[in-house]
């Protein structure tokens, strides 16, 4: 059993707010959006406070050198650098935290709605939901919605294995952030999955979304009137001429009702009008790989987006797509993908060596639009709306460190792995305890037939070595 604690709130970018140490263990606790103080960032890249003709004395309005975390101040969210506005976090999170179990295991989900006056419901998206209908996260439909202040409990079993998401059913509060990504690992990989390369324990996941200076609602009501959009018209303002808005890809389909204005990748992005340095792009690390040994990096990419299609690609690397929509394929090498709203792509990216990396150490992942400019002649350019996010090259140097519950107590059960290569992580030797069948990472390790690991529990009761864990 996998119990998951997800509060829902609504806040505001560039903004810091003070968390208590039982944020998420205390569901009876006050709101962050209750206090805070507003950044923004200056020319060398760093968070400032704002400047206020009355002062704001709270402790998490005068961060300086941003030393968030060490006065109990959350990191603010600071999206593509340029938007303020506000958004729909879990867990204080934009995206919300990364939901990892095992197929088959049973999901606990405490979802509680902190917001002032909107009901929310969290559909897991693609999830089977057998014999458990009704958690299926559809308010009005399989439950009522989540009303204010109030905790709803959502329990089903994981299934099947693959790359999936959850996210809010109730209006449009998918696109202003309230979304997470579930990962259901399989037990056993299919017997087509026999790779040339090998995956490496390290995984990423990967979520797009088209970022709007508006709040989703607002748009929605503007666009579902027919009232046309006015792009470049400060909020708030009396429109009195409105340019052309739509947009279309090279064959004549209508790609997005209204203009593009900025993508995140994890959270994270930069407008178009911004400099790198005043953006946070997020970082996916990998190190150089070695000759001798096939490794490659998984990565599950979501397409959280509302409106727009994204083809992706990194720099001067191939991708190898291994899985679409949470089930395996067979691999096939491209260049690019192009994903929309709710697919998911599993690709696996074999790192450069040291050679080939040499002093270039970042490379461009870039999700582009289908959008062009058909006022121009065959090959129609793109218009360049993007969002971007780093990969970044590493040495091999440092250790692994595995996890541990710090101020908790265990049974010490006779368990362990064989001996292994340190260099290249191999194992070596087997041990009469796990079976790494005939995978010689042990990647998908299982239980020794006849080892009974737990004192008075059947052995058919664990098929795989595994975490029951609480999120936090």
């Amino acid at each position: 059993m996998c119990v998951f604690n997800l509060i829902v709130e609504q806040i505001q970018t560039f903004a810091s707010y003070g968390v208590e140490n039982n944020y998420i263990d205390n569901l009876d606790y006050q709101p962050r959006g209750k206090t805070g103080g507003v950044y923004y960032f200056d020319s060398n890249g760093n968070l400032n406070k704002a400047n206020l003709e009355e002062p704001n004395n709270g402790r998490c309005a005068n961060i300086s050198n941003e030393d968030f975390s060490n006065n109990n101040c959350s990191t603010p969210i600071t999206v593509d650098g340029m938007t303020f506005r506000s958004v729909l976090t879990l867990n204080g999170l934009i995206p919300g935290p990364n939901l990892i179990v095992y197929e088959g295991q049973t999901i606990v989900a405490n979802v509680t709605n902190m917001l002032s006056s909107d009901t929310i419901s969290i559909h897991w998206h693609g999830m089977n939901q057998r014999n458990t209908p009704w958690m299926d996260g559809v308010g009005e439909l399989s439950h009522c919605p989540i009303t204010p202040g109030t905790t709803f409990t959502y329990i089903f079993k994981a299934s099947p294995s693959g790359t999936f998401w959850y996210h809010s059913h109730s209006g449009t509060q998918r696109t202003d952030g309230l979304f997470g990504a579930l990962i259901v690992k399989e037990k056993m990989p299919p017997d087509f999955m026999n790779y040339s390369f090998q995956l490496s324990n390290k995984e990423y996941t990967l979520s797009l979304l088209d970022w709007q200076q508006q709040a989703s609602e607002d748009l929605f009501t503007q666009l579902e009137g027919s009232l046309g959009f006015f792009p470049g018209l400060p909020i708030g303002r009396i429109p009195q001429n409105g340019g052309p808005w739509r947009t279309y890809s090279a064959d004549g389909a209508e790609v997005g009702p209204i203009t593009y204005w900025s993508g995140l990748i994890n959270g994270c992005g930069r407008h178009a009008s911004v400099s790198y340095n005043q953006s946070r792009l997020t970082i996916f690390n990998v190190n150089p790989g070695i000759s001798s040994v096939n490794v490659s990096y998984r990565f599950r990419m979501i397409g959280a987006q509302s409106l727009f299609a994204y083809r992706v690609s990194i720099s001067d690397h191939k991708l190898t797509i291994i899985a679409t929509d949470g089930y395996p394929v067979r691999p096939v090498d491209v260049d690019y993908i192009i994903i929309h709203s709710g697919e998911r792509y599993d690709f696996a990216l074999k790192p450069k060596n040291a050679t080939e990396v040499g002093i270039k150490k970042n490379y461009l992942i870039r999700a582009e639009t289908l959008e062009v400019d058909l006022t121009k002649s065959v090959p129609y350019p793109s218009l360049g709306h993007i969002a971007e996010a780093i990969l970044h090259y590493g040495n091999r140097s440092g250790f692994g460190h595995p996890v541990h519950l710090h101020g908790h107590s265990f049974q010490v059960v006779n368990i362990g792995y064989g001996k292994y290569d340190t260099t290249t992580g191999i194992v070596n030797i087997a041990n009469s305890d796990i079976s790494c069948l005939s995978d010689d990472r042990c990647s998908y390790p299982g239980w020794t037939n006849g080892v009974d690991p737990f004192k008075n529990v059947s052995i058919t009761e664990y098929t795989i070595p595994m975490f029951i864990f609480k999120l936090e």
